[in-house]
């Protein structure tokens, strides 16, 4: 009998933990996949580019 309700306890605990996860951490994961993926499509000259102007700005700074 107190093992079920052990049991019944961390199921739900579980279930907070992955709605929770799918909430805010998801939410965080999927826009980093995203971004990944906008980068991955990007040239590589444009990449370059980018990193060469912010090296620019960084330095004047």
């Amino acid at each position: 009998m107190r093992m079920t309700s052990k049991k019944q306890q961390s199921q739900e605990c579980f279930q907070m933990r992955t709605t929770d996860h799918r909430t805010r951490e998801g939410l965080i994961e999927q826009f980093y996949e995203v971004i990944a993926e906008l980068y991955r499509k990007t040239s590589d000259d444009s990449r370059s580019e980018v990193s060469h102007e912010r090296a620019r700005i960084m330095n004047k700074g």
